[in-house]
């Protein structure tokens, strides 16, 4: 383990008494933040948010500004400290949007009690925000001058910003742009785990058309879209594998409009999750393939995608940067505990992924293996007591044991049952 030495300890002291010396200021900033009221649809409000924040880094030395998205979407603040340093840029990114409609802060404002800090968003993802700042003004005491520093904050994490004109993907990726590496400032977890991965999410949105008709007087002209979306579904629901590496759920299902009319339109949404980029592609496209066969002539399918939140994939470079980070904190004295990381179903860390899918697997064909022996089992147990029975029938068809309390085992819709 590497060690701090002692123009490195001096130094970091520094550093953490400047932090403590910004501690009463930075609890106004983050509380006056919190304050400023910001839902995601609430354009005017978040470019106040906007305003707020681009005056607070700038103070701290960034060049800022605010690159408009389209003009019913918030503005994406981007910033620079240091643009003239060497290095490849670090990046600071999230959002500053929250999903608490105007008011809500008069009832719930910032407040503090029992060490504990409350308010809309004070978490998601002001409180993030707020590190980030002082991180920014802390490395700038010390004369920090590595690598420039840059900010990307989004106003709509909870919108969706495939639909045009939003730009603000595009505006985050060009940011991003030859940076070593990015830090999103969503609050960490209780228990002190670093994300290092997250799974993707898309909705899809299935549309079958039919031919409506009386089911009375003109059964044979009605094509149903209901039992040609019940194809679809039963389809839809086998993609997801044993092993949940991705899911595909149906979650929604609308259509017709009486119980005496076959109906014309049936409409589903889809929620799926996927923890690759290929497992995502994988995903549309089996949907695709689905939708696009027809079991019953005469209707029509149409499938749109909507909201796609693209996975975060635990690569080697996010590992990588998890590496440096225990490291970094160790040579600091930072770790108070264990730092681990922690994934999007709490796995671990993808060098361990194979070992962790050959022990699934296995235990998945043992416990297989069991379930055919305990079946032949019941089988051959079945078939020996209806022989016994059968038996003891014939011996004696007036024996009391037998007239009531007992029947025989019979085979009933395919199944074996004793009585």
């Amino acid at each position: 383990m590497q060690t701090c030495g002692a123009d490195c300890a001096k130094k970091r002291e520094e550093l953490f008494g400047f932090i403590d010396g910004k501690r009463e200021e930075m609890l106004a900033f983050w509380k006056e933040l919190v304050n400023h009221e910001g839902r995601y649809d609430e354009v005017e409000n978040l470019r106040e948010v906007a305003a707020f924040l681009k005056k607070g880094f700038e103070e701290a030395g960034f060049k800022c500004e605010l690159v408009e998205t389209g003009s019913e979407f918030a503005p994406v603040l981007t910033g620079v400290l240091g643009a003239e340093r060497k290095g490849a840029p670090v990046l600071f990114t999230g959002h500053y949007d929250t999903v608490f409609k105007k008011g809500t802060y008069e009832e719930n404002p910032f407040r503090i009690e029992n060490g504990r800090a409350y308010g809309p968003g004070v978490l998601d993802m002001k409180g993030g925000i707020a590190i980030s700042l002082l991180c920014a003004m802390a490395l700038n005491h010390v004369g920090y001058d590595a690598r420039p520093i840059r900010i990307s904050y989004a106003g709509d994490e909870e919108g969706d910003r495939t639909v045009a004109p939003n730009n603000t993907v595009n505006l985050l990726n060009e940011s991003s742009k030859g940076c070593i590496f990015a830090f999103n400032m969503e609050t960490g977890v209780a228990d002190g785990g670093v994300c290092i991965g997250r799974k993707g999410a898309a909705d899809y949105v299935v549309t079958v058309k039919g031919v409506a008709a009386h089911p009375g007087n003109a059964f044979a002209k009605g094509r149903n879209a209901i039992e040609e979306m019940a194809h679809k579904i039963l389809e839809i629901q086998r993609l997801t594998p044993e092993d949940l590496s991705y899911t595909v759920s149906v979650d929604l299902v609308e259509g017709g409009v009486s119980s005496n009319t076959i109906p014309d339109r049936c409409q589903i949404r889809i929620d799926t999750r996927a923890n690759t980029n290929k497992d995502a592609a994988h995903i549309k496209e089996s949907i695709e393939n689905i939708c696009a066969k027809t079991y019953i002539e005469g209707t029509s399918t149409e499938v749109t995608q909507e909201g796609t939140f693209p996975p975060y994939e635990t690569t080697d470079g996010v590992m990588k940067l998890y590496g440096h980070l225990v490291a970094s904190a160790e040579k600091y004295g930072l770790l108070g505990g264990e730092i681990r990381p922690r994934s999007p179903v709490e796995e671990p860390p993808r060098r361990s992924l194979r070992r962790l899918a050959h022990r699934r697997a296995s235990a998945l064909l043992l416990r297989r293996a069991r379930l055919r022996k305990s079946h032949k089992l019941r089988i051959r147990r079945r078939r020996r007591l209806l022989r016994e029975s059968e038996a003891a029938l014939r011996r004696d068809t007036r024996s009391r044991f037998f007239r009531g309390s007992v029947k025989a085992p019979q085979n009933q819709g395919g199944n074996l049952y004793a009585g």
